[in-house]
């Protein structure tokens, strides 16, 4: 073992007790001295410590204080100002501060008591604004050189700078028990100094104390705002009242109360105006302090609950106050020369304001009073105005939802214009803009306990907006109705409309003006029951008055939509308009005069009358019906008396259904003007209707049941000449479309007669075209949809064929090609009948100009037992005993036919012409209209003889047309060994003119002038000739005859044999006179190997020539007629003075 182990040193001795003493003494000494010496040094630097800490408070503001003393255990702070670097005015001051803590307790926040003396303010309210927001924020460097800055309180961290007084004093305890503030003067003003207010402030607070939480609270906090005085931006000065306010803020609720009295009336317009005309203030980089960073809350970190929690003011009063705006609002607003006037009180009572919940609507009752509010323009009522003597509204809010317990307004007048709307969007584009951001608490309910409307005045003209101009009174009574947020209105209360001396003028100043009125409206529904079970408990409607002129679209078809399924939107609506019914309808005194354009410009008149019959049921009557078309015909074209319909509205707007449709004495009159109104439907092939087809779900009307009585319809226009057909129609009908096409399956075939027709020439003639025995009109209404007539029978008609037939068919044929267009254009017809007499009515005959309506399609047209007489004049010819039969069936569409007659074989002779046809058969063509060259009428007759005095034709043929200037004819057969032919053409002119010719190929001559000349010449052979001549019924104009012998003959000249009977030897046997008879019976009989024979004649007098040559020689004979009633003139007489 080592020899230090082995032998170890003494222990030291330890320090004596004194020398720890003295050790102690010293540093005790040096502390104290040290702490003396720091409490003399902060003493000393009292005051800019107490800078440095004012600083720190408040960045970016300058604080200084003058003295800091500490007297009778009382701090003083003297002579404390606050500036506005920015500015470099002091925006406060304070004469002194004294402050005595609990010395005892200091160190746990206790205070006994704080003066506040001399408190002066002098600044704008921006300003205010800014020092509240950098009470928060970081310290700013001190702007002192002597005074060192102090490192932060805190981190940097922006976000622990969120301006919430408690939580930046958190876990700072403070007590105060008494606070005074004394003999203060405020001053606060508008950033542009044209708002000033100035007041006095005494205030006291009681038991004020701080938790750690750092939330405040206290037991009484009471202030006085006196001698207070407003500068308003005109310059203008007023003085309100003294304002004193009591408040305390409970610890542990939260809530701070406040007792209010009466606040003093204030210019709430010119205040409003001076708030809307705030300007934020200018900064630049030379002269304003950096404002301090706005901390965006951390969502990592909670939100610091808002102190206090609550407010509550049992009562809050606002006297009444003048609406009436300044100049510079007006100006701002672009009021112009309108004035705006009224007062307006405000009350709430209990009054509480979440403050956990700032969006949340404040709890409170309130009641608001405006009296005298208008707005107008001077002497200008054409500007409209806005008038409301006295709204009151007593209403109550909660937080989830407002009940508004009553609301009167009485008496309001407002007339609408162009100008008020202007000035509304003027104001609107002016006001501020609304913030965007999303709202996150849910829209309060409303819940409407009792609004009374009361002798409201309604008026509004024309605007740009809505082309219309109205006028009413209106009440209005709502009691009891809940409104939730995306619902509809709900409420098992009747409410009640009432509006009077209605008119609601549309698009004024248009040719398409509507004009609607009634004298009084009153509606009752109630809410529940309308979205429920889609019920309107009564609507009452007296002297309801519509006319106008519809617009085309109004008018214009519209296609079904096709069948889809709903979409949840549509399934989810509150309200159906397809489950409408009115529990009590009634509709007194209606009236409807409209015009449109459909087809053509129609006017539509009737009286309506509506009244609930039964549960869901009510009657619909129209009375005194007329449609017209306007421009075409001033007479209904369909009119009724009474129409009368039983209505479900379920049904109607569901299916299209009427429970039953009644007409009674109507009259439909069918012609064009019904036709271009109502076109008829197409022709294109398509099942047939019957009484038990049903229409398509939702696209068709249909009628339970139908009754028709006593319902007129009358024919027109069939074809020119012939009268309107007239008939009643009478049916009944269950489960009917009411389409046409569906209601003419139950309608019987219809058949009307008319007899005893007489149809008269059209152009200032009264003489026969047609007399028509018995017509026979067969169709169904189905045809008269269609301008069909299924069959028209003529029995025992006589047709006159001559001049006022060819009138007739100039003008049908002018008719067919809408030429007739105006009452000049078409001629008067005269119609008689034996039951009646058809008075002329050009303007059925009429057709519109540019008519497009199609004529009428008869499928069969039959006459029966018909007569042909020879008319040239309209009256029958001379000498024609028997007139021509005929009988045919055809087809006549749109106006034309053509048609066959068929004349039977008989005899028929001329008894005054000595002029017979024997074995006559033959058939007549007809067609209508007749073109613009073609002829009409056609005759063609085959006769087995025709005889004419002792000359006969056999197998000969005759063919006679006729038109309107006369009557043609061709004829031929065989005669004599030979063939005859010839043409003529007699004119419907005064004097009958006529022309023809007649030609005769190989005849023999003997028979001929045997039965012709027998006492003048007897000519035996075959010759061929023709005469042609002219004349009219009294006379020859000329004539042309034209002879020429076919083979040789002999002619003997009847007339010389008197002559040579005076020349016989018996009488005169003389040598000369038996010369003279040898001459004469040469020249008397003569063999010819060629003849030929000419002459002209005019009138009775003409020349003849007679040439012949023969074995014998030749003969040239010169014949000269005169008219033997010709008269020598009587010799000229002279009177005895003539020289």
């Amino acid at each position: 073992m080592p020899e230090s182990q082995e032998n170890p040193s003494p222990p030291a001795a330890r320090p004596s007790r004194w020398r720890w003493t003295r050790r102690l003494s010293l540093g005790l000494v040096i502390l104290l001295l040290l702490t003396a010496g720091i409490l003399t040094l902060v003493w000393t630097q009292r005051v800019k410590l107490l800078r440095v800490g004012l600083q720190h408070a408040m960045p970016g503001w300058q604080a200084d204080v003058s003295a800091l003393d500490l007297r009778d255990r009382t701090v003083t702070l003297r002579e404390v100002t606050l500036t506005d670097p920015s500015s470099g005015s002091a925006i406060g001051s304070l004469e002194a501060a004294k402050i005595r803590p609990h010395w005892r307790t200091l160190s746990e926040g206790q205070f006994k008591r704080i003066d506040l003396e001399g408190l002066s303010v002098d600044a704008r309210w921006d300003q205010l604004q800014r020092l509240l927001s950098t009470w928060t924020a970081p310290a700013a460097p001190s702007t002192d050189p002597e005074i060192p800055p102090l490192p932060p309180l805190s981190p940097p961290d922006a976000e622990s700078a969120a301006p919430n007084l408690a939580s930046s004093s958190a876990g700072l305890a403070l007590r105060l028990d008494d606070l005074h503030l004394s003999d203060s003067h405020i001053r606060l003003r508008s950033p542009d100094d044209t708002l000033a207010i100035r007041f006095d402030l005494d205030h006291e607070l009681k038991n004020f104390h701080l938790s750690s939480s750092g939330d405040p609270a206290f037991d009484l906090s009471q202030l006085r705002l006196s001698h207070l005085q407003l500068t308003l931006p005109d310059g203008t000065e007023t003085s309100p009242a003294d304002i004193d306010l009591k408040a305390s803020l409970d610890d542990q609720t939260g809530t701070l109360r406040l007792a209010l009295g009466t606040l003093p009336e204030l210019p709430v317009s010119q205040l409003l105006a001076a708030f809307l005309s705030e300007k934020k203030p200018t900064t630049t980089a030379s002269n304003t302090a950096p404002s301090p960073k706005i901390p965006h809350p951390n969502p990592k970190k909670p939100t610091p609950t808002p102190w206090p929690r609550r407010v509550v003011i049992p009562r809050l009063e606002l006297p009444a106050m003048d609406l009436s705006p300044p100049s510079d609002l007006r100006q701002r607003f672009g009021l112009g020369e309108w004035e705006i006037a009224g007062t307006l009180g405000l009350t709430a009572t209990a009054l509480e304001l979440d403050l956990l919940h700032p969006s949340a609507i404040p709890q409170a009752e309130w009641q608001l009073v405006l009296t005298d509010l208008r707005l107008e323009k001077p002497n200008a009522p054409e500007a409209g105005h806005l008038r409301i003597p006295r709204l009151t509204i007593q209403l109550r809010t909660q937080p989830d939802h407002i009940e508004i317990t009553a609301c009167t307004l009485d008496k309001p007048d407002v007339h609408w214009t162009q100008d008020l709307q202007t000035l509304a969007q003027t104001v609107a584009e002016k006001l501020p803009a609304s913030s965007n951001s999303p709202r996150t608490e849910p829209l309060p309910s409303l819940l409407l306990r009792r609004l009374d409307l009361t002798q409201a005045q309604l008026r509004t003209s024309p605007t740009d907006l809505l082309s219309a101009r109205a006028q009413a009174s209106l009440a209005l009574h709502l009691q009891d109705i809940a409104i939730a947020p995306n619902t509809a209105p709900r409420s098992s209360a009747s409410q009640t409309l009432s509006i009077a001396d209605f008119q609601l003028d549309l698009s004024p100043d248009s040719p398409e003006a509507q004009h609607l009125t009634w004298r009084s409206l009153d509606l009752q529904v109630t809410p529940d029951a309308l979205l429920d079970e889609g019920l309107i408990d009564s609507l009452h409607l007296d002297q309801p008055r519509l006319e106008g002129t519809l617009p085309p679209a109004w008018l214009q078809p519209s296609s079904p939509p096709p069948d889809a399924a709903p979409s949840p939107s549509e399934t989810t609506a509150a309200f159906d308009i397809t489950r409408l019914h009115i529990g009590d309808l009634s509709l007194k005194s209606g009236r409807l005069d409209l015009r449109g354009q459909l087809g053509e410009t129609f006017d539509l008149g009737t009286d309506f009358n509506i009244a609930t019959t039964a549960p869901r049921t009510h009657a619909v009557e129209l009375t005194a019906l007329r449609l017209r078309a306007t421009d075409l015909d001033p007479n209904p074209v369909v009119q009724a008396q009474s129409l009368r319909a039983t209505i479900n509205l379920t049904q109607l707007f569901n299916h299209h259904r009427i429970e039953s449709l009644q007409l009674t004495d109507g009259q439909v009159e069918v012609n064009d003007s019904l036709f271009e109104l109502l076109p008829p439907p197409s022709d294109t092939p398509q099942a047939t209707p019957t009484a038990s087809s049903k229409p398509p779900k939702g696209r068709t009307w249909s009628a339970g049941r139908v009754e028709v009585q006593d319902l007129g319809i009358t024919l027109h226009k069939i074809a020119p000449g012939l009268p309107s057909l007239h008939f009643n129609v009478q049916f009944e009908a269950d489960d009917t479309p009411l389409q046409p096409e569906g209601l003419v399956a139950h309608v019987a075939p219809q058949k009307v007669e008319l007899t005893g027709l007489t149809i008269l020439a059209p152009y200032g003639s009264f003489r026969p075209v047609a007399r028509l025995g018995s017509i026979f009109v067969h169709f169904t209404l189905d045809d008269l949809l269609h301008s069909k007539l299924r069959r028209i029978e003529v029995i025992s008609p006589t047709l006159y064929v001559g001049e006022p037939l060819f009138w007739y068919v100039d003008y049908y044929r002018k008719y067919a090609a809408g030429e007739i267009r105006s009452d000049t254009d078409a001629p008067a017809f005269a119609l008689t009948s034996k039951q009646t007499t058809i008075s002329p009515d050009p303007a059925t005959a009429i057709a519109a100009p540019g008519s497009t309506t199609p004529g009428w399609t008869v499928e069969e047209l039959a006459v029966e037992g018909g007569k042909i007489v020879i008319a040239p004049k309209g009256v029958p010819l001379a000498g024609f005993r028997q007139p021509f039969p005929f009988s045919f069936s055809t087809r006549l569409e749109s106006g034309h036919f053509d048609a066959e007659l068929e004349i039977p074989k008989d005899t028929y002779p001329i008894e005054k012409l000595d002029l017979e046809f024997r074995g006559m058969r033959g058939k007549v063509l007809f067609n209508l209209p007749i073109k613009t060259q073609d002829n009409n009428l056609t005759e063609t007759f085959w006769v087995d003889q025709i005889r004419w005095k002792q000359l006969h034709i056999e197998e000969a043929h005759l063919s006679v047309t006729y038109d309107e200037n006369g009557v043609y004819g061709k004829f031929g057969g065989a005669a004599y060994e030979g063939y005859i032919d010839g043409q003529f053409n007699i004119y419907n002119d005064l004097n009958y003119t006529w022309d023809g010719w007649i030609a005769g190929t190989r005849v023999r001559a003997t028979e001929i002038t045997e039965k012709m000349t027998p006492a003048y010449l007897l000519l035996d052979g075959l010759v061929s000739g023709k005469v042609i001549a002219t004349g009219n019924a009294s006379e020859l104009y000329q004539a042309d005859l034209e002879v020429t012998s076919e083979q040789p003959g002999r002619f003997v000249i009847s007339g010389l044999d008197d002559l040579l009977k005076e020349y016989a030897p018996s009488v005169a046997p003389s040598l000369t006179d038996q010369v003279t008879r040898i001459g004469l019976e040469t020249l008397r009989d003569f063999e010819y190997d060629d003849a030929q024979i000419g002459a002209r004649f005019y009138g009775r007098e003409g020349k003849g020539n007679l040439r012949v040559v023969g074995p014998t020689g030749s003969r040239n004979i010169d014949v000269n007629v005169y008219d033997h009633r010709l008269q020598p003139d009587p010799p000229k007489t002279t009177a005895a003075s003539d020289p």
